[in-house]
């Protein structure tokens, strides 16, 4: 993929721990909902604890309400959802009523679960959903909705399994690395305004050219990496090879001596050292905010984008993509 044109805002805030670097991507975060009360955040996490670390710090310095932004009762993909089913003996009701209530009943089933049965691991992960919900006594796997109707989860399930011989037989594609090439050459991904990614020390290949498509359709994008961390360095180099600028930082300096981007393109006014948030951003306006999860490549890499793309096109906000 080439550099990105000079009209786009390509950064690297590097540098050792408690330099500051999650707290200019938060930053940017904020400058992008004031100017853009539509634009589309995407932020990239490799684990849950990285996620739980962004948490923290956004509840530190972005005026949005973190609690119901981030609650496990809140709206999921199904794919999360069927893995917190699948993993969990003990899975909360709220969680089956919020797949009944958000996906079985109001969206096209089609588009939604043929996201999920990208991978091998999308497929064992419904079956395991399956089998723990007939632990819990459900007959024949079946939901009570809220009194009204009953959805048969069996069902779903022979219903996906045959959408993935389908997509299978259709595009003659049997491994992740072809179906993530397939993604890659339909270009099936929404546009990100802002992209931002933190907590990585390493991409493997399926995730960085996930990586790089999101990035490339992306207005700003920005990185937070300590290049003496091995193999951060690596990684550092690979940003600017698609037309990165590294901003560096330090202990001694942080944010709050004037790290001032002024020369950061696109951005003349803004500046990282402000004291208090600039833009009062309630829960209701931060609607269009992702969170990714990407810890195992082996799984979770072919089918992020699709999940994505699910996500998107079904209208959904607070998202979490496991």
């Amino acid at each position: 993929m080439s550099d990105a044109p000079e009209s786009k805002t390509r950064i690297i805030f590097s540098g050792p721990p408690g330099s500051g670097k999650t707290r200019c991507l938060i930053d940017i975060f904020n400058h992008a909902r004031k100017e853009h009360r539509e634009d589309r955040i995407l932020f990239l996490v490799p684990d849950s604890n990285s996620r739980e670390h962004l948490r923290d710090t956004i509840a530190r310095f972005a005026p949005i309400d973190v609690p119901s932004a981030f609650s496990d009762s809140g709206i999921h993909t199904t794919y999360s959802l069927i893995r917190t089913i699948a993993g969990n003996s003990s899975s909360n009701p709220a969680h089956i009523r919020a797949f009944v209530d958000k996906w079985v009943k109001n969206v096209d089933l089609d588009s939604v679960l043929n996201p999920i049965l990208q991978t091998p691991g999308g497929r064992s992960s419904l079956a395991g959903a399956i089998n723990t919900l007939r632990s819990h006594g459900y007959d024949s796997a079946k939901l009570a909705y809220t009194g009204e109707d009953v959805v048969p989860l069996d069902s779903i399930l022979l219903k996906a399994m045959k959408l993935w011989e389908k997509w299978l037989r259709d595009f003659n594609h049997t491994d992740e690395l072809d179906i993530l090439s397939l993604a890659l050459d339909r270009r099936e991904f929404p546009v990100w305004n802002t992209v931002l990614i933190d907590g990585f020390t390493e991409i493997h290949d399926l995730q960085w050219r996930i990586v790089q498509a999101l990035i490339e359709s992306s207005e700003t994008a920005a990185v937070s990496l300590d290049p003496d961390l091995y193999p951060s360095g690596a990684l550092l180099e690979k940003f600017k090879s698609i037309g990165f600028t590294e901003k560096k930082l330090n202990k001694s300096a942080r944010w709050n001596t004037g790290c001032t981007l002024e020369w950061f393109s696109g951005i003349n006014s803004w500046t990282v050292d402000s004291p208090e948030p600039e833009f009062p951003c309630p829960t209701s306006s931060c609607d269009e905010l992702l969170f990714i999860e990407a810890a195992d490549p082996r799984i979770e890499a072919a089918s992020i984008v699709r999940q994505i793309t699910a996500c998107v096109r079904n209208g959904f906000s607070y998202s979490e993509i496991a």
